[in-house]
């Protein structure tokens, strides 16, 4: 079941409420329209709508235990800077701390809300269990079960 948007803040609330710590290290900015507008034309790629929702909200950055990449310029997480070379027709949002990225597939212009890993070591892109963003940031930041 794809999570939705309502679910997520509550999982978060709850997750800030019993475990502050976690949310010590300040994220990176929200963007503006414009600023996410220009991020996804140098990208040549529309970002997933629960991304685009999430970094408005939220930020970017480090975010309880998950490294999302942000739209702030000024970031060493910036989303831009942190597409790895040779992934046509995919745009990373995230690692996993030893080289492998997360992305999105990107179709016709548009990123699509499935997650998938691209091994650095093979450049083999493989399908993960996430079930889209939300999912993710909530199995993989909130340590909830099975992430």
């Amino acid at each position: 079941m794809h999570m939705n948007r309502d679910d997520f803040v509550a999982e978060v609330d709850d997750a800030r409420q019993n475990n502050p710590v976690w949310f010590d290290v300040p994220t990176d900015e929200s963007p503006e329209d414009a600023l996410l507008a220009e991020t996804e034309r140098r990208l040549g790629a529309r970002l997933p709508d629960d991304f685009r929702w999430f970094v408005q909200e939220f930020g970017g950055g480090d975010f309880a235990f998950a490294t999302l990449y942000s739209v702030d310029p000024e970031s060493v997480l910036n989303l831009e800077r942190n597409q790895p070379e040779g992934a046509a027709g995919l745009v990373a949002f995230s690692d996993d701390g030893t080289g492998n990225v997360f992305v999105f597939p990107v179709d016709e212009g548009v990123c699509r809300d499935q997650v998938l890993l691209l091994d650095h070591e093979t450049g083999e892109v493989r399908p993960t269990d996430y079930e889209g963003f939300l999912d993710y940031v909530v199995r993989v930041a909130l340590r909830t079960a099975d992430g």
